[in-house]
């Protein structure tokens, strides 16, 4: 889900752990709200992150704790990397 108001492009923990990436409960030290509430999320660097083509690196992202996202959101942190986001035509248009 993309999400402008994000800072952080933020994982679930679902979507961590299905691309391996596991924090321990000690990292799970930063504290954000959300649309559930509040939450504590762990502070990771994604070496790189693609989207069809589109490829960024070093994206630093934020993982939430389990069963606190229902969904990863694409924040700022990628979003920012791009020359182009926008809506035209019912399409999504995103272009580094």
């Amino acid at each position: 889900l993309i999400d402008t108001g994000a800072t952080y492009l933020a994982l679930s923990y679902e979507d961590a752990a299905s691309l391996g990436i596991y924090p321990g409960p000690a990292e799970y030290k930063y504290e954000t709200r959300t649309a559930n509430g509040t939450a504590h999320v762990a502070a990771v660097t994604l070496r790189e992150v693609r989207l069809g083509s589109l490829v960024v690196e070093n994206v630093q992202a934020v993982i939430g704790e389990r069963g606190m996202l229902d969904v990863s959101l694409l924040g700022m942190s990628f979003l920012s990397h791009l020359s182009r986001v926008e809506t035209a035509d019912g399409a999504l248009i995103l272009r580094r």
